[in-house]
């Protein structure tokens, strides 16, 4: 079963198809302005500046890759 990704109101998701290759990924560009407009959304929400919006979700992001790769150090995981 190949992974492949298909918009769902406006966002990617992962779901899994019997053909490989049956939906193309969207572009980096697309799915960074898909996060900058949830960041500039939740800054509204909260009343803060879209900037820290912005940092407060990267360093988010970065905090959980670096979680995410110390499992996998770990485990002995390795993508090569």
């Amino acid at each position: 079963m190949a992974a492949t990704w298909r918009p769902v109101s406006g966002e990617a998701t992962a779901s899994f198809a019997a053909s490989p290759g049956t939906a193309e990924r969207p572009s980096g560009s697309a799915r960074r302005a898909v996060l900058a407009q949830r960041c500039a959304t939740v800054a509204r929400l909260t009343r803060r500046s879209p900037l820290f919006g912005g940092a407060r979700q990267l360093g988010f992001g970065a905090a959980a890759a670096a979680v995410t790769y110390g499992i996998g150090v770990l485990m002995g995981a390795s993508i090569f």
